[in-house]
């Protein structure tokens, strides 16, 4: 079983992308990411 701190969330993106972030990931900071990335 993988560590805490190597679990990832597959994030799929309305654009169709993917964004694999870390569990650990400030809920902050990806709520400010998934627009920019969500537009290109």
């Amino acid at each position: 079983m993988p560590a805490m701190a190597d679990a990832t969330i597959d994030v799929v993106l309305r654009n169709g992308r993917r964004m694999i972030v870390p569990v650990s990931i400030d809920p902050v900071v990806l709520a400010r990411l998934l627009p920019i990335v969500d537009a290109s």
